[in-house]
């Protein structure tokens, strides 16, 4: 099922999938789909951070954009994390999961959702469209 690594980026804390029941292959496959937003959401806000970087260094803007850019992402990756974690204290003795798998499209309509609603509150951002997860 091709794994992501452990890389928890920045943004708030890191990430713990919830406990998860199944086969060792399920409960793999699921936890990557929980831990795959919040990853993709770690990677764009260090590179929007480079970015920035990069444009003060040379010169040529000056980054802010950018940095609201990274700022956003870091939100999103903080509130993708507390509504992972809601799904441990709303199933106390852990999830199945493949209920994890069977919704794993709803798992990435949260994540784009959560970062949407990051890029309006961000004037510099607010009518952009942010990139999928």
């Amino acid at each position: 099922m091709g794994g992501r690594g452990s890389s928890s980026g920045g943004g708030g804390g890191g990430f713990k999938a919830p406990t998860l029941t199944g086969s060792e292959k399920q409960v793999a496959w699921a936890t990557d789909i929980l831990r795959s937003p919040y990853d993709t959401m770690a990677a764009r806000a260090k590179s929007y951070e480079k970015q920035a970087n990069s444009f003060d260094k040379m010169k040529k803007g000056n980054g802010d954009s950018e940095r609201q850019e990274a700022a956003a992402y870091k939100a999103a990756q903080k509130r993708y994390s507390a509504e992972i974690s809601n799904l441990e204290r709303m199933n106390p003795g852990g999830m199945k999961a493949s209920q994890i798998i069977d919704k794993r499209a709803g798992i990435n309509a949260i994540a784009n959702n959560i970062i949407a609603d990051e890029y309006k509150k961000r004037p510099a951002l607010k009518y952009r469209t942010p990139g999928k997860v």
